[in-house]
């Protein structure tokens, strides 16, 4: 989002709201969109005193007349499974020349790094689904099972945001830096997660 002007964001997926309390620092209005309740309300408890709109609904259900000049999605996509309806609703709360941006598990390379699906029946062409458990590096611990988790491949994830009427403006690989890399138990050899960022053009 480097050098994009923001004035209104909305997060959709905003799980902890941890990522759009950061971003309401740099916007005159923020709304995040939560459909889990229990997601809600920890939001609701780390948004207490920010100015950030919060909304118990998912985007495909959302109904507003209000357009935003970003509409951002941090990993969660992956999770939905209708992708064509999520990204028509993305765009449906997009102004004219305003920025879709979302990221996911890079599809290339994070069976290799989570293993969610054996890699007998993995074929990085098929979407598949699974019932996932999420970790984080640097605590193990702290599992979070039964995660919902679909694998597509990125060309799929291209044609949905072009049926959505979006246009790609940027596509990023993430790969940390050297001073980051050393945060985690191993360097990585492959980028593990991937940004799009996308323009409505009407």
């Amino acid at each position: 989002m480097i050098g994009l002007r923001c004035n209104s964001i909305i997060e959709v997926g905003c799980g902890t709201g941890h990522l759009v309390r950061e971003l309401s620092q740099f916007t005159a209005q923020a709304y995040a969109l939560e459909p889990s309740p229990g997601m809600h309300a920890v939001a609701a408890d780390v948004l207490k005193g920010v100015k950030v709109a919060l909304i118990n609904s998912s985007v495909e259900h959302y109904e507003t007349q209000k357009r935003f000049d970003c509409v951002v999605s941090h990993l969660c996509v992956q999770a939905v499974s209708d992708l064509d309806k999520f990204l028509n609703g993305c765009a449906r709360l997009t102004k004219t020349k305003g920025r879709v941006i979302f990221s996911i598990p890079h599809p290339c390379f994070w069976n290799d790094y989570q293993s969610y699906f054996e890699s007998s029946e993995f074929e990085y062409t098929t979407e598949r689904f699974t019932n996932a458990t999420l970790t984080i590096s640097l605590d193990r611990d702290s599992e979070m099972p039964e995660i919902p988790f679909h694998h597509r491949p990125l060309s799929r994830y291209v044609d949905a945001i072009v049926k959505a009427g979006l246009r790609i403006h940027r596509f990023d690989e993430m790969f940390p830096s050297d001073q980051v890399q050393m945060l985690y138990p191993t360097r990585w050899t492959r980028p593990r997660y991937c940004v799009f960022e996308a323009m409505l053009v009407e």
